[in-house]
């Protein structure tokens, strides 16, 4: 049903996808949900400490990773990583923000500022890299929040089709065919449709590039593997799981069932 409805909007924003994330596969507290005030998120991020001790990730030595470059200064950082923690939270791809091009990343993204190039977009499948273009996004000169909004959606747009998850089943969405800047405008947000998320996770897999495994530090101590604690909260959940039992289990010798 929620396919179905979905398949039928004419846009696809972060927050609907968000919800439809949060219905089909929300783990408890495992992010705090899209689109809270300040004071909501702070007051989510305290439960999760206190109860969950945050969330750590599983060293995974020898992962590639995913980079995005930044070759440019039209648009502030900020507005970039708020990109880059969209697409990180929904592929869980280990994406990492780079001022330098880096020759170990399995896929890159650059980010230029290139009056030359008309292409607001560009991409190399068989080189595994994309380009964004913020002098292209700029050409009709928007304000600062509009140019610093279509960066961010290039930007989703360049990790998705650099990592093979051009394109999608669901219509009008931000994956598919983009002519003009009116185009790209009409989308509120970054957001891309699941079945971009699914195939990025297939082709970064190919070369190398395994999801992240985020878990709470609970879940981490339980598995054997948790860093050792950094505030009270991780120190309470890692002494409740590593002390000594009041009562060791006994193992006892019955001579009729030793038969």
């Amino acid at each position: 049903m929620i396919t179905n409805k979905v398949s039928n909007m004419r846009r696809f924003s972060r927050p609907l996808f968000a919800a439809i994330c949060a219905a089909t596969v929300f783990c408890a507290f495992a992010e705090t949900p899209p689109d809270l005030t300040p004071e909501q998120r702070k007051k989510v991020l305290e439960m999760n400490r206190r109860v969950f001790g945050g969330f750590v990730t599983k060293p995974d030595p020898g992962n590639g990773h995913i980079a995005v470059v930044n070759q440019q200064k039209r648009v502030p950082e900020k507005e970039l990583m708020r990109a880059i923690r969209y697409i990180k939270r929904f592929s869980s791809l280990p994406i990492e923000f780079k001022d330098a091009p880096d020759p170990k990343a399995a896929v890159t993204v650059y980010v230029k500022d290139d009056a030359a190039q008309p292409a607001s977009l560009l991409v190399s499948p068989g080189e595994f890299w994309a380009q964004v273009n913020v002098a292209a996004l700029a050409v009709d000169k928007p304000g600062d929040a509009v140019l610093a909004l279509r960066a961010r959606k290039e930007l989703a747009r360049g990790l998705a089709y650099a990592c093979g998850g051009g394109g999608s089943q669901y219509k009008d969405s931000l994956a598919g065919p983009i002519r003009s800047m009116r185009q790209l405008d009409r989308f509120d947000d970054e957001g891309l449709p699941p079945d971009v998320f699914m195939r990025m996770g297939v082709f970064a897999g190919a070369l190398g590039v395994r999801p992240v495994q985020r878990v709470s530090y609970a879940a981490a101590c339980q598995e054997g593997w948790a860093p050792p604690p950094t505030n009270e909260y991780q120190r309470a959940i890692w002494n409740d799981v590593h002390k000594i039992p009041e009562k060791p289990m006994k193992i006892e010798f019955d001579p009729a069932k030793g038969k």
